[in-house]
């Protein structure tokens, strides 16, 4: 078999485990930078994304992911930095209770209220002057650790990269700036609390296939992980 059939099969098996709602069709791209949208990167500037230290794991996976994907769009890597972000804008990823800078703006300006206790959600919301020297911030609160994860690859689908870049290809629609309209919005409840996959295989056959075809068995594994989340 060679390297593209497996990667088909693989990509169909994944397919079926697409159950997450998504709402990057809320938060469209915008062609204007108005004082109704957010610039992620123009010409003269482009967001930091910061997150808590001090929090989950995840915000740092999801923030360097985020970080790549924009890179992919764009050509343009933000810094990922886990100081009080000094930027004209900054995307700030944290999940609520875990980041101190978080729960400093939901007593600010943030209702929250409707994550209380959910599981797996989170809100996307611009604020203007969030922060010193922070002209605008685009917000990204979760309710646990799987909603961070949510959270931040629904934005990496509302910027135009497909969660199947890697395993299919699927082509990513450059732009010279990113600019999403302004939002206040939060993501439904998962339609399935509990999701899980399973490959039946005592030697699973993806190691075969890297390791002979590809690149080491650890990476198509994590693709597999970071496919599954979205």
């Amino acid at each position: 078999m060679n390297y593209n059939y497996y990667k088909i099969q693989l990509t169909k098996i994944l397919c079926s485990f697409c159950l997450h709602a998504t709402l990057h069709a809320q938060s469209s791209i915008s062609h204007s930078n108005t004082c109704d949208t957010f610039s992620i990167v123009n010409k003269n500037n482009t967001s930091i994304i910061y997150y808590d230290a001090s929090g989950f794991e995840v915000a740092y996976i999801a923030s360097n992911l985020l970080a790549e994907d924009i890179e992919r769009v764009t050509g343009k890597k933000p810094i990922v930095s886990i100081d009080k972000p000094k930027s004209k804008t900054a995307i700030i990823i944290g999940t609520q209770g875990s980041s101190a800078i978080i729960d400093k703006l939901i007593k600010k300006n943030i209702n929250t209220r409707d994550l209380n206790g959910s599981w797996e959600r989170y809100i996307y919301k611009t604020i203007k002057n969030p922060l010193p020297n922070v002209d605008e911030a685009l917000v990204i609160i979760e309710s646990d650790r799987r909603g961070t994860a949510y959270g931040v690859f629904d934005l990496s689908q509302t910027i135009g990269v497909s969660p199947w870049y890697w395993w299919a290809d699927v082509p990513t629609v450059k732009r010279n700036e990113l600019i999403i309209n302004s939002v206040n919005l939060i993501s439904k409840v998962p339609f399935v609390k509990y999701r899980g996959v399973f490959l039946n295989d005592e030697d699973w056959e993806l190691k075969s296939w890297a390791s002979k075809l590809m690149i080491k068995a650890p990476k198509p594994m994590k693709k597999f992980l970071n496919y599954y989340c979205v």
